[in-house]
């Protein structure tokens, strides 16, 4: 990422019952919300607004989780470029990419 982009990212971790899920976001898109069509995606505060962190925090949080959920051009970005999350599993609401990761193990 060059220094242009050298924005934050909004980072919850949730643990729960054993599972780590990490909810990912562009600091820019906290509490907004996006409509297409009949597709509504909510970034809420409540899931999403835990610490702002630089790039390295956001990548070391997504290394940890069982579960993934991102959305913004450079979350999903930094996901895909972690190999978190396949390029084609990414979608877009109103222009804005989200994408998911469940960890599945045997």
């Amino acid at each position: 990422m060059d220094a242009l982009e050298e924005r934050l990212f909004w980072v919850k971790v949730h643990e729960v019952e054993g599972h780590v899920i990490v909810a990912v976001v562009d600091e820019e898109l906290m509490g907004k919300e996006f409509k297409e069509g009949e597709k509504v995606l909510k970034v809420d505060e409540y899931f999403f607004k835990g610490e702002l962190v630089d790039e390295d925090v956001a990548l070391a949080r997504m290394s940890a989780a069982t579960s993934l959920y991102v959305i913004g051009e450079r979350s999903v970005r930094l996901a895909v470029e972690g190999g978190f999350v396949h390029p084609k599993a990414v979608g877009k609401v109103a222009g804005v990419p989200y994408a998911q990761m469940i960890l599945v193990t045997a």
